[in-house]
């Protein structure tokens, strides 16, 4: 039986209008526990007006340190990400499972493929990374964008591409082929390739490695699910993330 553990929310870092960063106050006595692989994800479970919510959520901490933090986007209708970017405050209790999950970080020369909240385990990636590491992260603003600032600061490769927002010396557009292309010059090979987002972009993104020579052995995804209500017309309204299904593709 799965087991959850009681955590003190310790910091609350606003990080754009609907998202935030939160960080868990984890005790001496579990904190070997709460050791984990950068690409793994806690579920945070909690009563909400009566009904108990589980989601998961991706961490964005190094887990080189003994920090447990996640990254939460609002999502229209989602009961849990409304209560996180909302409602919650320092000192809270929250339900947390165990870091799980196996889109994890392997390291070498990594290029990272990423759109909105997907950055949350990319990030986790990034922090512990000592090799090459490629990110092409797509948002539609800066302002809209998750950890832009301290992205930045990260010693990486960081190309940033935004489809409503013209930025110099990034891209104005959504991440596609040719933008992937731009960036990586055809240099394919000897890297590993993680891709985190929307279904639509791991699918093109897919299709577009493959096709120029990357093996699926080296190619990992994590896609976001959503859970769909019934009787609404307005579907994108109501769905909320309520996971993250790790895919890791193999020859």
């Amino acid at each position: 039986m799965n087991k959850f553990y009681s955590l003190d929310i310790k910091e609350i870092n606003p990080l754009t209008l609907d998202s935030v960063e939160i960080k868990f106050d984890i005790p001496s006595d579990i904190s070997e526990k709460f050791k984990f692989k950068a690409g793994q994800y806690i579920t945070i479970k909690n009563n909400i007006n009566g009904e108990e919510i589980r989601r998961s959520y991706s961490l964005c901490s190094n887990p080189n340190t003994n920090e447990i933090a996640v990254g939460v986007k609002r999502v229209d209708g989602g009961k849990m990400s409304t209560f996180l970017t909302k409602e919650i405050k320092i000192g809270d209790i929250l339900e947390v499972m165990l870091p799980t999950g196996n889109f994890i970080f392997e390291g070498g020369n990594v290029v990272a493929i990423c759109a909105g909240s997907g950055i949350t385990p990319i990030l986790s990636m990034m922090k512990s990374s000592n090799s090459a590491f490629t990110l092409i992260y797509g948002n539609k603003t800066i302002e809209s964008s998750m950890f832009y600032n301290e992205i930045r600061d990260i010693n990486s490769d960081n190309h940033f591409i935004f489809s409503k927002e013209e930025v110099e010396g990034c891209f104005h557009s959504r991440i596609n082929d040719s933008v992937i292309e731009t960036v990586l010059q055809g240099d394919y090979k000897n890297r590993g390739f993680y891709i985190c987002g929307p279904g639509e972009l791991i699918d093109n993104t897919e299709k577009f490695l493959i096709k120029n020579g990357v093996k699926t052995s080296d190619i990992f995804f994590e896609r976001f699910t959503l859970v769909k209500k019934k009787n609404v017309v307005d579907k994108s309204k109501t769905d909320e993330i309520i996971c993250n299904i790790t895919v890791i593709m193999d020859g």
